[in-house]
């Protein structure tokens, strides 16, 4: 196991039902599921990102992501975390 180093971007969402897809530097990423997130009241650990609201909403937002390769091969870069404090 190898220790990645968080990288945190800040981009535009385009919401959906429990899916936000992101492009920076033209990388896509898809805040998905139950995910770690933070607001002024602290850390939630899973859930929905408040800051992010429901389906049909393109909002500003700012999370972190690390590089993953499978076993296979296959890489992508993993969002970790999204920080609803701005």
């Amino acid at each position: 196991h190898q220790q990645r180093p968080v990288t945190g971007l800040s981009g535009i969402a385009t919401v959906g039902d429990h899916h936000a897809p992101v492009t920076v530097a033209g990388w896509s990423y898809g805040i998905e599921g139950n995910i770690v997130w933070v607001d002024q009241e602290g850390m939630h650990d899973g859930g929905w990102p408040a800051c992010l609201g429901g389906p049909g909403r393109t909002v500003p937002v700012t999370f972190g992501e690390v590089p993953v390769t499978a076993p296979d091969g296959a890489a992508w870069r993993q969002v970790v975390w999204v920080d609803c404090r701005s």
